[in-house]
């Protein structure tokens, strides 16, 4: 049996990160008329989020009095953030939330 440490995670999406997702890609698909840079960003957000299955501890906590959750990390994507939580007892990566690096996320992420 594996430890923690080399166990293989799962990995959930919340329906706000879900909807983080689809938005950004509409967003730079349409709105400025780039689908094949859209699909390479998200492309990259998601085989970042997979690499969390093997290092789910690996990016920093949040450090940021405005927001709530303390228990919550930020993995930095090219100029996007996700904002995920390892529960390391059950094995599981929740990937809460994904934004833009320049976006004030406090409001977001305390929703």
């Amino acid at each position: 049996m594996r430890n923690n440490e080399t166990a293989e995670y799962s990995l959930r999406y919340n329906a706000r990160a879900v909807g983080d997702l689809a938005r950004l890609y509409w967003y730079i698909a349409l709105e400025l008329s780039a689908p094949e840079s859209a699909a390479r960003i998200v492309g990259d957000i998601r085989a970042a989020c997979e690499t969390l299955r093997q290092f789910p501890l690996r990016a920093k906590m949040i450090r940021d009095a405005r927001v709530h959750r303390k228990d919550w990390r930020m993995l930095a994507v090219g100029n996007f953030r996700v904002y995920y939580r390892a529960d390391t007892k059950r094995l599981v990566v929740y990937i809460n939330r994904i934004a833009y690096n320049r976006r004030d996320v406090a409001p977001l992420l305390n929703l």
